[in-house]
């Protein structure tokens, strides 16, 4: 089987048609005006084309053509309104899109794709956590809450995003995330950690073979998570702050068995250290864990341009220091390749579509996810969306000539799309469209 039948545009849609086609409609049949799937399908067509705003989607489908291709490349028969949507949308029970997620990363696995993201024998889950909703006005029982001194209050929505990166690779691979929010009758307010504590044994679940090296900021370097780690037989590398892991570099400072290397270049110096068998804190029941450190030191002026610390279980000598830079460094993508992305080019993430009393808000986030997943492998493997954003530059006008041809001309498909954007026939003068 080629991998456009299991990673291209219409192989990755079933699997999200294949998880809406497994979802318990409670609805009375005679009422029901549209499917589910024209549900589902038209909100992730609005985040998988990157338009701006539910309304605008709406005034857009109007349009006949846009309808047709809606119809063609998405499978949607008819698009709900507004209304529909959110009510329907704030229904589903959000757990059920993990197996999309799942069966993607199958394919990926068998294609051998994911296979190219392995480092150092492992691959590497950078987790952190974004907010995707605040508002001062518009709240829920799940909303997070942040009290100020001036009486007045922020709610907001936060979310665990557990993503494949790898130091080498642009592209990122989003796992199903994990919502940060307070449940009913909570006492205390949801945190990123606790989180944190209930999404690994969720991906440990999913994928219970993936070898996984866990990667966070210095937040991740309690015992209680790194033991949790080591329970589902996760490796970490964590960065490491001197004010969240005092009794660790207090270590540091008295040891003498500190190791170093030294990479020199035409203008830079880069410098590394590492020791093992360090306590993690002072507890009698405390886990030992191994340190490196990295230093980009500037030759001519002499100034340190870049330092990080990191705390692992991994073996760290001489041969793999570097490596292990690479891939604590690599955390960095999940704010760069992932949340950076969502807010800043065209997926909208902070954009309120509808904030629902139960599931509304995240499930727009999870579609809005699957859209980046879409896109990232399309960028991984299909040559021809490969090629047409070459053509176009920026990410920004591609998408803005793909909306802009999909309003004007009928498609029978994704790749029909794709190379039409990549070789558009030659102009026709208006008086022959006209005649």
């Amino acid at each position: 089987m080629s991998i456009k039948n299991k990673l291209g545009f219409q192989a990755l849609l079933n699997t999200l048609q294949v998880t809406v086609g497994n979802i318990t409609d409670i609805r009375q049949k005679s009422k029901i005006d549209y499917s589910m799937w024209d549900i589902v399908g038209s909100t992730f067509a609005m985040m998988f084309f990157q338009d701006p705003s539910m309304l605008q989607f709406q005034e857009r489908m109007k349009e006949k053509t846009n309808i047709c291709n809606l119809e063609t490349m998405v499978k949607v028969k008819n698009v709900p309104k507004e209304k529909t949507i959110r009510f329907n949308l704030n229904e589903i029970d959000s757990s059920v899109f993990s197996t999309s997620f799942k069966t993607i990363f199958s394919n990926l696995d068998s294609t051998g794709e994911l296979e190219k993201f392995k480092f150092m024998d492992k691959y590497i889950c950078a987790i952190d956590a974004s907010e995707y909703f605040s508002s001062k006005n518009v709240f829920c029982k799940h909303c997070l809450k942040n009290h100020h001194t001036n009486d007045t209050t922020t709610y907001s929505h936060q979310v665990l995003v557990p993503l494949i990166v790898h130091p080498g690779k642009k592209q990122v691979l989003p796992l199903m995330p994990e919502e940060i929010k307070n449940g009913d009758g909570d006492r205390k307010q949801d945190c990123e950690i606790n989180a944190a504590k209930r999404l690994v044994p969720k991906i440990k679940g999913d994928f219970p073979d993936l070898p996984l090296v866990f990667t966070g900021d210095a937040l991740y370097t309690k015992q209680s998570f790194i033991e949790l780690l080591k329970e589902n037989n996760y490796s970490f590398i964590l960065t490491a702050k001197e004010g969240n892991n005092k009794t660790l570099f207090e270590q540091i400072k008295n040891t003498t068995n500190i190791q170093n290397k030294e990479v020199i270049t035409k203008d830079k110096k880069y410098e590394y250290e590492w020791v093992d068998n360090l306590d993690l804190n002072l507890s009698e029941k405390t886990i030992k864990v191994n340190y490196f450190a990295f230093k980009i030191i500037d030759i001519k002026s002499g100034k340190v341009t870049y330092k990080s610390s990191w705390i692992t279980d991994l073996k760290i000598d001489e041969y793999n220091i570097e490596a292990s830079v690479k891939a604590g460094r690599s955390r960095w993508k999940i704010e760069n390749e992932c949340f950076n992305i969502l807010k800043n080019n065209g997926y909208e993430m902070e954009h309120s579509y509808g904030h629902g009393i139960e599931n509304l808000s995240f499930n727009f986030f999870i579609l809005t996810l699957l859209s980046l997943l879409f896109h990232q492998i399309h960028t991984l493997v299909d040559e021809i969306y490969q090629k047409a954003r070459v053509k176009y530059g920026s990410l920004q006008r591609f998408w803005n000539e793909l909306k802009s041809v999909i309003r004007i001309v009928l498609f029978k498909s994704w790749d029909q799309l794709l190379i039409f954007m990549l070789k558009p026939p030659p102009l026709i003068p208006v008086e022959v469209l006209m005649a």
